[in-house]
Formats: C-alpha cells, structure tokens, sequence
C-alpha cells in the first residue's frame, strides 16, 4: 500500500476547493447542526417489572442443570406476584387467593418479554437479576373473566421527606433512618419509586418538613420540578425497647406517614408494632419491615380504588382524528401514552394521510374520563358528537370575525345646551 505522501489535512482541504461552492455551503450547514435530541422517556407500564433478584442454591437441580431456567422460572413467580399487589387491593387478593394461586402455578404463559440484567454463578449459589414485562392483554382478560375490578395506572414517582436523623446508639441508625430503609424496599415491591432528598443548598431553602406536614402546594411544585416527583410522603418515627417481666424484651415501633399529592386531600397513615423476645435478642428491624409493608399496602390499597376499572361499566366505541404534521416522535410517544390507559384496546387505523392519522377507539369508562385523560396527553382537544380531535402541535388559529361597529346616533341637544337657530342674533347657546 503506497504511503500518502501528504498530511491528511492537506488532502481534505484540496478536495474540498476542487468541489462547488454550493455543495461546500451544503456540507457546512450539515455539519454545523445541532445533535439530535434525545428521545422522550417512555411512559412506565404497571405491567413492567424491573429488577427481580433471586438467589437459589446450585441443588435446586440435580447436578446443576438447568440451574439458569429454574432462577428465570422463580423470578417469573416473584414478578407476578409483586404485579398483582399493583393491580389488586389487599382484600381483594386475599378474596381470591384460589385463582391467584392458579395464575402464580405457571406465570409464564402471562410474561411477554424477560431480560436477565445480570447473572453469577458462585460455589453453591445462583444469584440473578431479572426484569419481565407481562401481557396487559392475557393478564387483564384473565381478571376480566372472572368480574375483578383492578387497577392500571402506576402509582406517581414519590420523593420522601423524613425528619433529619439522630443516632441512637454507636453504628446504629435511628428509627426513622431504619424505616425510610424498609419504606424503599417496600415500596419497589408495589411498582412505587421513592427519591431520597439530596439535601444541598437549593433544597435546604425550597423543601421543608413543616411545608410538607401542611400541604404546602410550593413544595409538590418544586418537588415536581427537580426530581419529577408528583407526590410527596414525609415520615416520622420511634422506637422504644424495654424489658419486661422474665427478662423478655419487648420493641415497639409507631411511624406517621403524610402523603401529598396535587388536587387530593392530604391523607396521614398510622401504624404501631410491637414484638416480644428474649433479653439481647433484636426484634426492631423484622418490625420495621412489617411497618413499612403496613404503611405502604394501605396507600396503595387506596390508590388502587381510585383507579380501578370497574368490569361492569360499559366499552365506549370512538372516533379520534390525530393531527400530528408529519411529526413522528410526538405521534410515537402519543400513541405509547395511549395504549397505556386503563381500559384501553389497541386503536385501529381508519385513514391516514402526512398530516394526520383517524383511529377507531375503544375503551372502557364514560367520555368525560377520556377526554380529561386526552388533555393530559396532548396540548388541543375538541370533541364532536361521535369523533374526538387531537393536536399534537398547536391548532391553526380560528379566523377572526371582525368587531360590529355600533354607530352611535348624534345626541339630541340637552336643554340646558340647545342649539341656536339657523340666523338666530344669540350667542348660539344659553
């Protein structure tokens, strides 16, 4: 291969003088544009379950074969499990544990993708990291089936607020530091995401816990700003340890949870443990875990029936005229936001031109939820009698209908001031 014999520079600014001045031009504007943007983060599903650890020993299988298939097959269990504290409210489940039971028997015919994030093989342990995203489809006609109301809609992510914390002993957290850590881990397992404060200057002087424990507004604003969190939950706790007659030590642990959430009433949960053993043995952290779950189920437990589909309301049939202009990222997210209603079937292709697409509807729950569901989604809706229209840019102005002009008769001369007559010798105005 022969060796240039000149600096590649000097070879790229020689072809560039041997090309048009106009390509030269086109080249430049190219290369000079801004880098793409990136794409939008999609909308979680509440059928999404991310992160599953397991861990089994090596003899769960004989000689280790199919070791890899056996923790896939646990982490499919734990997910579904996990997916229908998310669905269905604790009554509920416990309502119909026999079917739930049959749905947990063989959890894979439900699963629609699994992804191992990770996987070790250790001397006598399997340990993995899964996530799965199961069929809102199979899953949902399955409760539909047998009249289960359930929920679709993921709890808002959640930033928690705890009272600054004190140690109570030498390497030893103190109750609230212990809770907020069951809190997060219970939390995970109910599909709810909790940010933890960074507590720095800017939100020294923004976030407070007396704004918090009122309701502040400012401090769901902010919250919603910096971390993209949509409610607030603040947590105070205590712990007592005694003992008692025998030499037993008994634990108790009361927390106080204040949840926040924009256009709700403010709601405060209460929930108090206690557990018994013997002198030195330590009870307090299974009783964090019990409170936190506690805590924890009872918000969920109300959100779900908030957002429960209710199986005897009627299936609503549309049509929606989407005008995107040929704008496919927005169309893209538009229609990912959609799929993900409650209640909502695949949409199906009417017509579709460059400037806009029309789809048959299908979805369950009254035109008002809809509707409302749609402005969040998109910044113009206008509803007809049977279609819906939606903007995904700005809609072209109305013409604008000019004013009337009112044309004001002369007044009539008042009778302090009446005119002269014409030729009248008066000084014209008495």
């Amino acid at each position: 291969m022969k060796k240039l014999s000149k600096p590649c520079g000097v070879l790229v600014g020689q072809f560039l003088r041997a090309l048009p001045l106009w390509l030269v031009c086109v080249l430049g504007t190219a290369w000079a544009a801004e880098p793409a943007k990136p794409a939008e983060k999609k909308t979680p599903s509440i059928y999404e379950v991310l992160n599953v650890d397991v861990s089994l020993p090596v003899s769960a299988t004989k000689g280790g074969e199919g070791l890899h298939d056996a923790g896939v097959a646990q982490a499919q269990k734990e997910a579904l499990s996990r997916l229908l504290r998310r669905l269905l409210p604790s009554a509920e489940r416990e309502k119909r544990k026999e079917l739930l039971a049959a749905l947990l028997k063989d959890p894979k015919r439900l699963v629609e993708r699994t992804v191992v994030r990770g996987e070790k093989q250790h001397q006598d342990r399997l340990t993995m990291s899964v996530s799965l995203v199961f069929s809102k489809k199979e899953l949902s006609e399955a409760l539909v089936k047998e009249g289960i109301s359930f929920n679709e809609s993921p709890y808002p992510v959640v930033l928690l607020v705890a009272r600054e914390d004190s140690l109570s002993g030498i390497g030893e957290q103190s109750a609230v530091g212990q809770l907020r850590a069951a809190l997060t881990n219970a939390a995970r397992d109910y599909g709810i995401s909790l940010l933890l404060p960074l507590g720095d200057l800017e939100e020294l002087s923004h976030l407070s816990w007396e704004g918090v424990e009122r309701g502040d507004p400012a401090q769901l604003e902010w919250a919603n700003t910096r971390y993209a969190a949509t409610a607030i939950w603040a947590i105070r706790a205590d712990a007592n340890t005694g003992t008692v007659k025998g030499g037993t030590e008994k634990t108790r642990v009361a927390a106080t949870l204040i949840v926040n959430r924009p256009g709700v009433a403010q709601a405060t949960w209460q929930v108090t443990e206690e557990k018994s053993g013997k002198s030195g043995e330590t009870a307090s952290t299974a009783l964090y875990g019990q409170v936190a779950d506690k805590l924890v189920r009872q918000i969920a437990d109300r959100w779900i029936q908030e957002h429960a589909l209710r199986t005897g309301e009627a299936r609503q049939q549309l049509r929606l005229r989407l005008v995107h202009n040929a704008q496919l990222a927005q169309q893209t997210k538009f229609l990912a936001d959609l799929r993900a209603l409650p209640g909502m079937r695949e949409p199906q292709v009417l017509k579709s031109t460059a400037r806009e697409t029309v789809y048959a509807i299908e979805y369950q729950g009254s035109q008002e939820q809809f509707r409302e569901a749609l402005g969040k989604l998109a910044p113009h809706v206008e509803q007809a009698q049977e279609e819906i229209a939606v903007w995904l840019t700005q809609p072209p102005p109305q013409p604008r209908t000019p004013p009337i002009q009112e044309q004001n008769p002369s007044p009539s001369p008042s009778p302090e001031r009446q005119e002269s007559p014409a030729g009248s010798t008066g000084s014209g105005w008495l």
